[in-house]
């Protein structure tokens, strides 16, 4: 399985460098680089969807509210990279999605909605390399390559190509992603009508 070194790895290689990295306590320069952009690279990728892996269910903790419009202030949970959905703590799923907004303080962020006793859906900062999908490790390594552009490489139209290449990964994660939660019997299904009509 993909280490987080070896996504280092295969970023570099995507900038066309030919060093690489064995010990993620190196200090090479491109081994300073990795360790300096990653975290980014990673919370830009985990923000971009709501993917199956970092999604994570919590109720909120109530704290003071300052905000006339909204009737309850929540701090957001220490790990949330981005709020997906304010559910009632009833909700039996996610369809009855709640209006929400985030505010920043000086200190924290603060979740305002008119929900009593809220439970968010969020998505949640994970650094296990082994919970992520082949197709996010994937598309995070051209994450991470578009920003070691500037230090590492002189080509001035690479960066462009390698966020065309994050897209198009990404777009493969997600649908992976999407495919992952469906049960084979709701993936291969065929309603009646449509057999009839192909000749099944």
């Amino acid at each position: 399985m993909a280490s987080k070194i070896d996504i280092w790895n295969l970023a570099l290689s995507h900038v066309g460098t030919a060093a690489t990295i064995a010990d993620p306590d190196e200090q090479s320069v491109q081994a300073n680089h990795c360790r300096r952009f990653y975290p980014v690279a990673l919370g830009c990728a985990l923000e971009r969807h709501s993917w199956r892996f970092a999604s994570r269910r919590a109720r909120l903790v109530q704290v003071n509210n300052t905000m006339n419009q909204w009737a309850f202030a929540y701090a957001l949970p220490n790990l949330c990279v981005r709020p997906r959905a304010v559910l009632w703590p009833e909700a039996q799923d996610d369809s009855d999605e709640q209006p929400y907004e985030v505010e920043g303080t000086n200190t924290v962020d603060i979740l305002y909605t008119n929900v009593e006793n809220a439970v968010l859906k969020y998505t949640a900062l994970v650094e296990d390399v082994n919970r992520f999908s082949p197709f996010f490790k994937l598309a995070l390594s051209y994450d991470l390559a578009a920003l070691l552009v500037g230090p590492l490489s002189k080509d001035a139209n690479m960066k462009a190509r390698l966020m065309q290449a994050v897209q198009y990964y990404v777009g493969l994660a997600q649908a992976a992603d999407a495919n992952s939660g469906m049960s084979n019997t709701y993936i291969d299904f065929t309603p009646e009508h449509l057999k009839a009509r192909n000749g099944y």
